[in-house]
């Protein structure tokens, strides 16, 4: 491809004049900094000369700028006063410059934005120096090494006395609770046919809870149980009627001596509705009735699991109140309430069940069961859930998830199956 004369003559009187400008503005700037160095030390020298007592403001300023800021300063002056300068600078291409290489590693690097401020006035300079200075505090005060403080040493040592203290505490109610308790040792066919019987004698009770008209009314009776079983733990020296180790004790079959006690239970009942007998078989049934109360009556899963929560603040308590039908009615609940949405809860629920003794029976498999079928329901769109959106719910998460109840389940079954 040629190219014509007249092109060529064009392109060399622009680099001719690129040339030009470039030489011309180096020149200048040679000689503004010359001004502005000449001018610094001028108004060094009549800084040093003026007393402290005539010292004003403006002086404190120009005589803390660096050199930095009088030629920022300069620069802005002859850009807006000066048109040849102007015109120079107008003519740079400056967009294609790069910024220098910072390390980022660097912690002692600060962004120094604030640089390009205008800091004619006194007030920004006061507020950039502010700024500088506690930006400087917060990092002195990362670098320097953490000072020995007796008094915070101390109070470290005592919360750590107290927590061991406390933990020492619990552990021995756990203790005293499996010392106390014989109820742990009875076959599953004794303790479920117990558990039938005395819910038959409770019949009046569980009415009253079901009867209950609000939500703070079931959380107060909640409340009024948990603290006169607790009551009746601290004061009680014999704990036989809390704990029926001599009825337990050695039983592997429903007797006549049960029988007793059950009739016993019924009468008590209908002598005082809503203060039954507590032991560890009437404690779990009134516990599960206001669980399932709230949830399934008043359709507050939350308030529920809440109050399913709230005994694991006591060990004893929790390890008492909690049995196969509790973690059943918490899995049930976790599963309407929350389980379209996350599975997490669920499987936690079913460890915890497993952790505290509990394997499982053929509620629990009908529960596991139906979460894993209404999860692929869910996953293929065919829940009522779907319908708002009509588009498939899942996770990654929860497909691991639901392969792991799926585990679980037919582990249960081949247990159930023996």
């Amino acid at each position: 491809m040629r190219v014509s004369r007249p092109l060529l003559r064009s392109y060399s009187d622009i680099t001719s004049k690129e040339s030009e400008l470039k030489d011309q503005f180096n020149k200048d700037l040679e000689l503004l900094f010359q001004d502005v160095k000449k001018d610094a030390e001028t108004k060094e020298d009549a800084t040093k000369d003026a007393t402290k007592d005539t010292k004003d403001e403006a002086t404190k300023d120009q005589s803390q700028s660096s050199e930095f800021d009088l030629l920022n300063d300069f620069i802005n002056q002859e850009y807006e006063q000066n048109t040849g300068f102007k015109g120079i600078i107008e003519t740079l291409d400056l967009q294609d410059v790069e910024a220098a290489p910072v390390e980022e590693s660097n912690e002692t690097h600060f962004d120094l934005d604030f640089l390009g401020i205008d800091k004619n006035t006194k007030e920004e300079r006061k507020t950039i120096e502010e700024e500088k200075q506690l930006f400087q505090n917060i990092f002195e005060s990362y670098m320097k090494p953490a000072q020995e403080d007796q008094n915070a040493k101390d109070k470290i040592m005592w919360n750590i006395r107290d927590s061991v203290h406390s933990t020492k505490h619990k552990l021995d109610r756990i203790v005293h609770t499996k010392q106390q308790t014989e109820f742990s040792k009875v076959s599953t066919r004794l303790k479920n046919e117990m558990f039938s019987k005395t819910r038959d004698a409770l019949r009046p009770t569980i009415e009253h809870i079901e009867g209950l008209t609000t939500l703070a009314q079931v959380a107060e009776y909640f409340g009024q149980i948990v603290d006169l079983w607790m009551q009746a733990v601290e004061t009680e020296e014999n704990h036989e009627s809390l704990y029926l180790n001599q009825l337990l004790k050695d039983a592997t079959e429903f007797s006549l001596q049960h029988q007793e006690y059950v009739d016993l239970i019924r009468q008590e009942v209908h002598n005082e509705l809503s203060r039954p007998k507590l032991n560890v078989i009437t404690l779990p049934i009134l516990v599960n009735q206001m669980i399932k109360t709230c949830a399934f009556k008043f359709h507050d899963g939350q308030l529920a699991y809440s109050l399913f929560n709230l005994l694991k603040k006591d060990v004893g308590l929790y390890t008492v109140a909690c049995n196969q039908d509790t973690y059943n009615e918490v899995l049930r609940v976790l599963w309407i309430y929350h389980g379209k949405s996350n599975l997490y809860n669920i499987e936690m629920a079913f460890m915890e069940m497993k952790n505290n003794g509990f394997k499982g029976d053929f509620v629990t498999f009908n529960i596991l069961k139906q979460i894993i079928i209404d999860y692929h329901n869910l996953k293929m769109g065919k829940l009522d859930v779907n319908k708002t959106t009509g588009l498939p719910i899942w996770s990654n998460e929860d497909d691991k998830r639901v392969k792991g109840l799926e585990r679980k389940l037919r582990r249960l079954a081949e247990s159930l199956g023996r």
